[in-house]
């Protein structure tokens, strides 16, 4: 921040973005094996009712018109809360630490076409796979969702 400028957004650039990417398949798809490990803990079932919920939320918005950045919220809470369960504060920082980075390459794959209704399928798709309480079906469907985000950027930036 400089005196009279206001703030400058640095840009995003692929190879930060598959950092990015990186750095959720490992926090976020070990969060979701905690999650599938867990499921008779009392706070997953709560943690459960809460992403169907958020589930139901992104499919509504489907039917809107231009409606990528309420997506996107809803996208990043379903995520956050994934982590959160697994109670680890060093995870949450470090979510935090890159959100505005988080934010900006969710919005750009969710302009991608189809990428709205994509993204809702593998959100399913990764509850559905927690369900199961097989952590390594969780993983799996965490990181084809990232693959698919990954794809989506490259497609993005060869433009």
């Amino acid at each position: 921040i400089k005196a009279n400028r206001g703030i400058v957004i640095k840009p995003l650039y692929l190879d930060e973005i598959t950092k990015i990417i990186e750095t959720r398949l490992a926090i976020e798809g070990y969060s979701s094996t905690v999650l599938a490990r867990n499921l008779t803990d009392n706070r997953a079932a709560e943690l459960i009712a809460s992403l169907t919920e958020n589930l139901q939320k992104q499919k509504d918005i489907l039917a809107k018109d231009n409606a990528y950045y309420d997506f996107m919220l809803l996208d990043l809470e379903f995520h956050q809360k994934i982590i959160d369960f697994t109670e680890n504060n060093y995870f949450t920082e470090i979510i935090k630490m890159l959100r505005t980075r988080l934010e900006i390459a969710t919005l750009t794959s969710l302009h991608a076409k189809h990428r709205l209704v994509d993204a809702y399928n593998e959100h399913v798709a990764l509850i559905d796979a927690i369900k199961t309480g097989d952590s390594a079906k969780a993983f799996k469907a965490f990181d084809f969702h990232m693959q698919k985000t990954l794809e989506i950027m490259h497609q993005c930036y060869d433009t």
